[in-house]
């Protein structure tokens, strides 16, 4: 049990964190975004991350039943604060720009939202990855199949926002071409 609270607990919360993480941001992003597929898209992700979360903590309350040493436990509380230590900067450096918040984002802005959102689903299919590596080493086979999955469905988020990011960078090429010429006009007239 030593290599389960040791290198399993940890790496499962940080794969919970990385869910938690992509929910928030998509939820974030979804109440700038123009109703329509992609928005639609985006909240079906948004239940499916929290899904995540509740079968990681579902996981996390069984493997925590078994009984753990003073050092595991101090182990354990110190990896929980340095991932929030280092989540924080990066939670604060994304905040949601003020036209978001009423619902008036410009392309350049969907653009920038949906790299933040690529880059943070990457982000959790890589600490699904290790964490996925470590379940197999240790042998629990359970922990391995629920990261699988996880894994897999992050993976098809990257795949559906591949094309996303072409088609806003697209529109934010289409925008400042429209507004250049709109701009020209303007000064010819």
């Amino acid at each position: 049990m030593t290599a389960t609270t040791d290198v399993l607990i940890p790496a499962l919360r940080e794969v919970r964190e990385a869910e938690a993480a992509i929910a928030d941001r998509l939820r974030a992003h979804a109440t700038g975004t123009p109703a329509e597929e992609y928005r639609e898209t985006l909240e079906r992700r948004i239940a499916g991350a929290r899904g995540h979360v509740r079968r990681i903590d579902e996981r996390l309350k069984t493997l925590q039943l078994q009984p753990r040493g003073l050092a595991q436990t101090v182990f354990g509380g110190a990896v929980r604060l340095t991932g929030m230590a280092v989540r924080l900067p990066l939670e604060v450096a994304m905040g949601i720009p003020a036209a978001l918040l009423r619902g008036r984002a410009t392309q350049r802005q969907l653009l920038k939202n949906t790299e933040r959102e690529y880059g943070i689903t990457a982000f959790a299919v890589a600490t699904c990855r290790a964490g996925e590596h470590i379940a197999q080493e240790i042998g629990d086979t359970d922990s391995l199949d629920l990261l699988d999955s996880i894994r897999r469905d992050d993976e098809d988020l990257l795949e559906r926002l591949g094309p996303t990011l072409e088609q806003r960078a697209e529109a934010v090429v289409a925008a400042t071409t429209k507004g250049a010429v709109i701009a020209e006009d303007r000064r010819g007239v």
